[in-house]
């Protein structure tokens, strides 16, 4: 068995108001830095996940870690939570997607 990897991160153009963006992959250490806040969120009883205590900043927390400017500078969580609701969602599904954190890349390693 061999197994074979790129190490660059890969990447998704974004343009907003005619502005370049881009969603990058997530470096491992950012991963874990989203999920320990995911995890933060959590309400836990009797050990299991039962539902989120809040919401607030959820997407733009994933967003701040992984949303590029044309200057290669990652974009503020502040800034990030100016944007409009469905421009917010439609990123964050992205990035999910892009970083496996998406749902059907949940059930896929369940099954691994």
């Amino acid at each position: 068995m061999e197994l074979n990897f790129k190490l660059s991160r890969e990447e998704l153009p974004v343009i907003l108001d005619g502005k370049n963006y881009k969603l990058k992959e997530l470096t491992g250490k950012q991963r874990d830095t989203f999920l320990n806040n995911v995890g933060q969120r959590m309400n836990f009883v009797a050990g299991k996940a039962q539902g989120m205590k809040s919401y607030d900043g959820l997407q733009s927390s994933l967003l701040a870690l992984c949303l590029y400017d044309d200057a290669d500078k990652l974009v503020s969580e502040k800034d990030i939570q100016e944007y409009p609701a469905s421009v917010q969602t439609k990123l964050f599904k992205a990035a999910q997607e892009l970083n496996g954190l998406d749902e059907e890349a949940v059930e896929e390693a369940k099954n691994d």
